[in-house]
């Protein structure tokens, strides 16, 4: 049998990293802007807007009952609108795209429409748009080896040209096909295959290079199997595992920073509760382990490498993570050994792992938490003002400018990673900008 499909080894006992980790450059959160969106938020993404070198937050907002009525929203360093782009889909994050001058790529249209924007960060102004076959929103992913986009196009209707059978379409069993914008839609598998996926399965793909030869290759996320799929001829070269895995909604992946190894995750909302994880190197796969008792690992925060030997995964104990209580587990990049858990007695925010390895997430509180990269609490900031209570945070951002937001609220606010409140510019206290 394939080492991808060899039964997973029972997780070890829970354990402290065996040598400390260095400290850290940071051990507050210090609040030291706020902005006032006037519209509630449901979701945020960071990014450098202008190529001044600091993080800028886009928001999405929603502004009525449909499923595209909703703005991207784009806040600077300093707090001041920079401009609003009207019809963007709710749940395709916009990608920044860098350069001496940064563009945006987002999802906008009406409903069921996939058309992609390109805008300039500092302005808004829309460059150029391009269309992707089917009805549903993608998810671009950037491929700066091809200088191009890669996506998957969801709700393709038309016939098959294998067997000349019309696809169904629609939301409960979309057909899904992987293609480049280079920048207009070019498909890429071979023959325009295409497969049925279902839930988050189909929606995403990422670049690795899985040979060393210089050329990545294509994971996509389809059908509870992740295949890796030929860049030059659009061939699917291997499927891990062979069998899909039982069980499992929701897939995501994560590649290392050098980029020589990638982790795919399975993870299932019903009982039993667990993720599989399967670690992919050059030349095959270095470990294959379940994790009894964690799931929900959809999330693009929730499988992060904190470096080259690191991972760290963040969901629940089980079920729905806007309601069950989480769990974060570090494990070990090379063995797959989990080294430490922390759980939570609600549903866990994820946040992004900042460049020193600590991670700063919400809790059911309303608190954010500082973990340092052994997963040990250095600090929280619990926000007194009623307009920041919500179901749950929205993080984006590094120790340069961390954005956080609750989940439909209208607040925008941005902490700074400090040793002391005497270090932060602003100090301790709430800066408002003005409007503009």
């Amino acid at each position: 049998p394939s080492p991808a499909d060899a039964k997973p080894p029972a997780p070890p006992a829970p354990a402290d990293a065996a040598t400390p980790p260095p400290p850290d450059p940071a051990s507050a959160l210090l609040p030291v802007l706020e902005v006032e969106l006037g519209v509630p938020a449901n979701a945020l993404h960071a990014g450098d807007l202008d190529g001044d070198g600091k993080l800028e937050a886009l928001v999405l907002c929603s502004v009525g009952r449909g499923r595209y009525a909703t703005v991207l929203v784009a806040v600077d360093d300093d707090g001041r609108e920079l401009w609003r782009a009207p019809n963007a889909a709710r749940w395709s994050a916009p990608l920044v795209l860098p350069g001496s001058r940064p563009q945006v790529v987002f999802n906008q249209g009406q409903e069921y429409r996939n058309h992609l924007a390109w805008v300039d960060g500092a302005s808004g102004k829309t460059l150029r748009t391009a269309k992707a076959p089917g009805r549903r929103p993608v998810h671009p992913t950037r491929l700066p080896e091809r200088n191009a986009l890669i996506a998957v196009a969801q709700g393709i209707q038309g016939r098959d040209p294998h067997d000349g059978k019309a696809y169904p379409g629609g939301h409960r069993d979309p057909r899904s096909t992987l293609g480049l914008f280079l920048p207009e839609w070019r498909p890429l598998l071979a023959r325009g295959d295409v497969a049925p996926g279902r839930g988050m399965s189909g929606v995403h793909a990422w670049s690795f290079d899985a040979d060393g030869d210089g050329r990545p290759e294509l994971l996509w996320a389809i059908n509870r199997r992740f295949l890796l799929i030929d860049m030059d001829s659009g061939r699917p070269r291997r499927i891990f595992p062979s069998e899909p895995v039982p069980g499992a909604q929701h897939q995501w992946a994560a590649v290392s920073p050098s980029g020589t190894a990638a982790v795919l995750t399975f993870a299932s909302e019903a009982r039993p509760f667990r993720t599989r994880a399967i670690c992919l190197e050059r030349g095959g796969v270095r470990w294959n382990r379940s994790y009894e008792g964690f799931t929900r690992a959809n999330h693009p925060y929730a499988v992060q490498w904190q470096d080259e030997d690191r991972l760290l995964l963040q969901g629940s104990q089980g079920g729905f993570d806007s309601i069950a209580p989480g769990r974060a587990l570090l494990v070990d990049g090379r063995t797959g050994e989990e080294l430490k858990r922390v759980d939570s007695e609600g549903p866990l925010s994820p946040g992004p792992v900042l460049p020193s390895g600590a991670v700063v997430v919400g809790q059911r509180t309303g608190a954010l938490a500082l973990y340092d990269r052994a997963l040990r609490l250095r600090t929280s900031w619990q926000p007194s003002k009623e307009t920041l209570a919500g179901p749950r945070w929205l993080l984006a951002g590094d120790e340069r400018r961390l954005w956080c937001i609750r989940q439909g609220r209208r607040t925008l606010v941005a902490l700074a990673l400090r040793a002391s409140a005497e270090d932060s510019p602003h100090g301790p206290s709430l800066h408002r900008p003005r409007s503009g």
